[in-house]
């Protein structure tokens, strides 16, 4: 029981294990692919646990997390968005508050998370949310699930056509 009150950086402990695992498994990917992660940006879709822990691991690492979307929408900055600030001040249900950006984030209607240029691309909120109508704007080279299924099996033949490579969830998202 420790484990679920132990708290590091302001974070519960149990909500950071799983996002630290998807974020070893991009980096470990990314180390594959020959992508530095200084030069790598990142879009995270789903900011609770799993998406909001995957953001600070990838950002302490140095990719440049330039996308988070929630519930309300997406936010983006493409000099990097603060993870840190945005993490702490999450509501239960992964919510960014909106009164923390900083000059230069802007926001985005939710369904242009797509939209934003990225390298590394991590659905961390629900299935299939990656499937045959919107699999043509993926422009990441690298699909890394933290949501459980959240590409669609047409969607995952397409990506792989074009030489994107996916993380599937099962290796990604074992916690």
């Amino acid at each position: 029981t420790t484990a679920f009150t132990t708290t590091v950086d302001g974070v519960k402990l149990d909500e950071l294990v799983g996002g630290y695992g998807v974020a070893e498994a991009a980096l470990a990917a990314m180390d594959r692919k020959g992508m530095e992660p200084g030069s790598t940006r990142a879009v995270i879709q789903g900011f609770g646990s799993m998406g909001g822990a995957t953001a600070r691991f990838l950002a302490r690492a140095g990719v440049r997390v330039v996308g988070i979307a929630d519930v309300h929408g997406i936010v983006t900055n493409p000099d990097g968005l603060d993870v840190e600030r945005l993490l702490l001040t999450r509501d239960a249900t992964g919510g960014l508050d909106r009164s923390q950006l900083r000059a230069g984030d802007a926001q985005l209607p939710g369904d242009q998370w797509l939209a934003v240029p990225a390298e590394v691309l991590v659905p961390a909120a629900a299935s299939y949310v990656i499937d045959e109508s919107n699999h043509h704007a993926v422009h990441a080279r690298l699909v890394v699930e933290a949501a459980n299924m959240p590409v669609t099996p047409e969607a995952e033949e397409a990506l792989a056509a074009r030489g994107v490579t996916e993380s599937p969830d099962f290796v990604a998202n074992s916690a």
